[in-house]
């Protein structure tokens, strides 16, 4: 996965999208041709694919420049695996990451071969932090400050927006070092107290280091400065972070939240991360395509096409069925 900052007010005034495209060719006896081809910002194409260890990929990288007079890069991915099977658990991934179940059913009667083919693209739960987000953010003012910038609101638009922005980064935080506070609940013993007190002392220490001059100073700081200003704040955040936790778990030294607490933001930065990220599939399947909830690009071939925020509350779900008749 690629790096990325989480600090939400950086998401708002960079987007970055990433392309992610995958074609798979089935042979007759099952076996499967794949290739991935990630394209987009150098870094982040680069680090967009993983390839499983132990498989024989054939790669190769390089950059065109668009009509925009920017470079665009593109990092491709081809292997070769015995069946459907092997290929998903090759590419499978921790709990926190991307989810996708499948099969690959070839069925054999007398009328011919059926290739039955089903994918799950599984959902991303960011729903009651698009609640949030819904209570603190007017979205007609996030609208213009995309579109125009920040000082295109007046004085008292720009006022609200950016509190709100700070409102929702604050309770942001707080609910996921919470959601995995209560994670670890389940597992370890602990007063349920303390997941209220870091709730308080968090809430506190935040506040403290977010203030409406330094927040319009980012929304209004030119792109290639900004990496650098939210580095600071993060860094400044995480340590604030750290430390309230350290202080309020100290008598309980056996409580083990690190673990948790890691893939919660894992996985929230993950979620976060797909929603600029637009997704292809393309199958080519033995003989005619007869079903498929896909585009037909082809008798023997469809595609797939949705956006990383379209997983946000609920499954994608792919399906083709082709046959070769006797």
């Amino acid at each position: 996965m690629r790096k990325i900052l989480w600090f939400t007010i950086l998401s708002l005034v960079i987007t970055g999208c990433l392309e992610k495209k995958e074609k798979l060719s089935v042979s007759e006896t099952g076996e499967i041709e794949v290739e991935w081809k990630i394209s987009g910002d150098k870094k982040d194409a680069h680090e967009g694919l993983k390839l499983p260890q132990g498989t024989n990929w054939t790669t190769r990288e390089w950059q065109e420049v668009q009509e925009n007079g920017k470079e665009k890069f593109f990092h491709q991915a081809q292997a070769q695996f015995a069946n459907m099977d092997a290929y998903l658990k090759a590419m499978s991934l921790g709990e926190e990451d991307l989810q996708i179940q499948g099969d690959l059913k070839i069925e054999r009667i007398d009328k011919g071969n059926f290739y039955h083919f089903e994918r799950l693209y599984l959902a991303r739960d960011l729903g009651k932090f698009q609640a949030i987000k819904k209570e603190e953010i007017d979205p007609k003012l996030g609208k213009q400050v995309s579109q125009k910038g920040i000082y295109s609101l007046s004085p008292e638009d720009q006022q609200k927006y950016v509190q709100g922005l700070i409102n929702f980064e604050i309770r942001k935080r707080i609910l996921l070092v919470c959601d995995a506070l209560g994670k670890t609940y389940l597992s370890q013993n602990f007063p349920l107290s303390l997941i209220d007190k870091v709730k308080k002392e968090l809430k506190n220490e935040y506040q403290k280091s977010f203030d409406y001059a330094l927040v319009q100073e980012i929304l209004s700081s030119p792109k290639q400065k900004l990496p650098h200003k939210i580095k600071k704040i993060e860094e400044k955040l995480t340590k604030k972070q750290k430390s309230v936790l350290e202080n309020i778990f100290r008598e309980y030294p056996q409580v083990n939240y690190q673990k948790n607490l890691q893939k919660t933001l894992h996985g929230y930065k993950l979620s976060e991360d797909l929603t600029d990220e637009s997704f292809e599939l393309t199958l080519t399947l033995p003989g005619k395509i007869i079903m498929t909830n896909g585009v037909k690009v082809n008798k023997n071939t469809v595609t797939w096409k949705f956006h990383g925020k379209e997983l946000i509350g609920k499954h994608i779900p792919c399906q083709a069925l082709s046959v070769i008749e006797k």
